[in-house]
């Protein structure tokens, strides 16, 4: 969860666009479409990675940080805790570190640009 608010830190402010005239919701681009926008620009994309995968990063942040989604490794500690769904989310939580570094690395080499 760390890893991916510190990216939202770093990605410029978009300011969600104009008010939609009926709800009053922003009509710019989701806070997911921006996240995966600042990655795929600074951390870029590998062969084979698919764009699912990068969403995925955001969406395991958001669940936790807005309640409704637990990791495996909390709701199961100790030595049950070795099923598919945590070797899983374990990848996943790799992952976002790894590519939440790069992207931060490259935004910090080119001055934020």
């Amino acid at each position: 969860m760390a890893v991916i608010q510190a990216v939202e830190a770093l990605r410029p402010d978009n300011g969600g666009g104009a008010a939609c005239s009926t709800c009053g919701r922003p009509t710019g681009p989701s806070s997911t479409t921006q996240f995966t926008s600042f990655m795929n620009h600074y951390a870029p994309r590998e062969d084979g990675e698919t764009a699912k995968a990068r969403r995925k990063l955001y969406w395991l942040r958001s669940g936790l940080t807005h309640g409704g989604k637990l990791m495996e490794q909390d709701v199961n500690p100790g030595f049950g805790q070795f099923t598919l769904t945590w070797a899983d989310e374990r990848r996943t939580t790799d992952r976002a570190t790894m590519l939440g570094r790069l992207a931060g690395v490259n935004w910090l080499l080119t001055d934020g640009e």
